[in-house]
């Protein structure tokens, strides 16, 4: 049946096109001929049903070749046949001057879809590991298919109208791919869930209108909520901390996307990005696998960061000088609490140098308040006297032996977990 619809649309289809036989437009024309790929796809996944019975069903054919060679060289010769009758219908049915006409291989993306969808159905019946392999890593030629190339004014005009009333061949074409990727992971192919990721994230910046690189649109928020729900779901099932920092930080992204230039994202995104931070900190605390494990060694490398820039460089982010004391305050006291609940040295650590955060970050907003007091000469011998006062006492603390026990602090923190560390804290 499939071969006799093929043969059919060949035949029948021109009818339906061919403006001397109905009045129409050359507009309608051109998307007379643009759908015609799109019915032999539809066609070809009539064969569907036929891969299903598998490559038995055709064992004991007649014919002195087996499968694959019997039925499938017919059907090959056929999508060329529809690729290169496709062209053929805009020489033949629109008006143009010579060779000028409105195709280009985005013509072609529906019929090849279909292609793969049949293919991605062979390598499930016959079991065949490398042609899902194959579906898989060329699928993305579909994107470069889809992207329109061509010149003269009736490809122009057409591409104009087809971006107006359906949407950008590349957008269709990514939103297909996407799906045709879920498709494949909800059928057993693992790899398919990361090229479903990755099409997403490219939907990001390709809408409707995107035909080439000066139309990339604005970041989107939606694929970023698909992103952060399926990585949600999965992190539910599979306990990974990894998932869940993804899943957490798309949604934090999506909101940021779709409250752009609003209170959400003012001050630099500073919101957005204290909140990634305290995801990343509930990471090492919610789950014991090996990334959680390195995110929660980092955590205190990592906190003192924020102080250290806000105590040194906050009236650059327009914050006063009170309230860069108070948040690099409330930093130490993050600290101070993470080493109570884990009493690890780097915490330690980290409380070291936000207690010099604090004191640099107090200097600035005494120095604000009193060099309108004490004068200039005045306030530098102060300030000089307490730096000789801070070298002396580290000198003091070197002598004592704290440099070996900082040292010990770092082999500490740095020291593999015993073996048991995942039923100990699962318990």
């Amino acid at each position: 049946m499939p071969l006799y619809l093929t043969f059919g649309l060949f035949f029948l289809y021109p009818l339906w096109v061919s403006p001397n036989l109905s009045e129409q437009s050359d507009l309608v024309t051109s998307w007379r001929v643009f759908t015609f790929p799109l019915a032999a796809g539809l066609v070809t996944l009539t064969l569907i049903p036929a891969v299903r019975c598998g490559s038995s069903f055709v064992r004991k054919n007649g014919t002195p070749w087996e499968w694959p060679w019997y039925p499938w060289p017919v059907f090959v010769f056929l999508a060329l046949g529809v690729c290169l009758r496709s062209y053929v219908l805009t020489l033949s049915f629109q008006a143009a001057h010579g060779l000028e006409t409105s195709f280009s291989p985005y013509y072609l993306a529906p019929f090849f879809f279909a292609v793969l969808v049949l293919l991605s159905e062979i390598g499930f019946v016959e079991h065949s590991r490398r042609l899902q392999r194959f579906v898989l890593t060329f699928a993305p030629a579909l994107l470069i298919l889809s992207v329109p190339v061509g010149t003269g004014k009736p490809f122009e005009s057409f591409l104009g109208s087809v971006v107006e009333h359906v949407g950008s061949p590349f957008w269709i074409a990514l939103l297909g791919l996407g799906g045709f990727y879920g498709y494949l992971w909800t059928r057993g192919v693992k790899e398919a869930e990361f090229a479903c990721m990755a099409a997403l994230l490219l939907a990001i910046h390709v809408g409707p209108r995107t035909v080439d690189f000066d139309s990339v649109t604005v970041s989107q928020w939606w694929p970023l909520v698909v992103i952060g729900t399926i990585q949600a779901i999965r992190t539910a099932v599979l306990k990974s901390s990894l998932r869940f920092v993804i899943a957490g930080s798309s949604l934090i992204a999506a909101i940021s996307c779709l409250t752009q230039d609003g209170w959400f994202t003012s001050h630099h995104g500073a919101i957005p990005l204290h909140l990634v931070a305290v995801l990343l900190l509930c990471t090492g605390f919610l789950f014991t696998d090996r990334f959680a494990l390195f995110v929660r060694r980092l955590c205190p490398l990592a906190i003192v960061l924020p102080a250290m820039i806000m105590a040194i460089a906050g009236n650059r982010f327009g914050v006063s000088e009170l309230l860069r004391v108070v948040y690099v305050a409330v930093i130490s006291g993050i600290a101070f609490g993470c080493w109570l609940a884990t009493r690890e040295r780097l915490w330690q650590l980290a409380m070291i140098v936000n207690a010099a955060s604090i004191a640099i970050a107090m200097s600035i907003w005494l120095h604000t308040g009193v060099q309108h007091v004490i004068p200039p000469r005045a306030l530098a011998a102060l300030v000089g006297g307490i730096l000789c006062f801070v070298i002396a006492a580290l000198i003091s603390a070197l002598k004592a032996g704290f440099g070996k026990q900082l040292r010990r602090w770092f082999d500490d923190a740095w020291r593999p977990l015993p073996p048991r560390f995942e039923e100990d804290r699962s318990s």
